[in-house]
């Protein structure tokens, strides 16, 4: 099921961000520690559909990852810099 210790890491942390996630969208509370265990365990195969069809996906089409990230980071880094230019007129304004 895992192929590298990197993807159970992966897996971990996900599983424990949606975890966290349902618990705090939700407010569970729990009467016992089999539910709690069982919630993470289902949290646990959520998370590792997603790592095992996302790494494949990389994996099958690594050109358009590569593609999608750039055009990302470019995005964000218009967006930081909009916002920034933004920030320094509300401020000027204000002096």
């Amino acid at each position: 099921m895992f192929e590298s210790i990197f993807e159970l890491i992966v897996i971990l942390i996900l599983a424990i961000v949606t975890f966290r996630t349902i618990n705090r969208l939700f407010k569970i509370t729990y009467f016992g520690f089999k539910a709690l265990f069982v919630m993470f365990v289902i949290c646990c195969l959520i998370a590792g559909l997603i790592v095992d069809y996302a790494f494949s996906f990389i994996a099958a089409h690594y050109i358009w990852t590569f593609v999608i990230v750039i055009v990302v980071f470019i995005l964000f880094g218009l967006a930081k810099s909009k916002s920034r230019t933004i920030s320094e007129t509300q401020e000027s304004e204000k002096i």
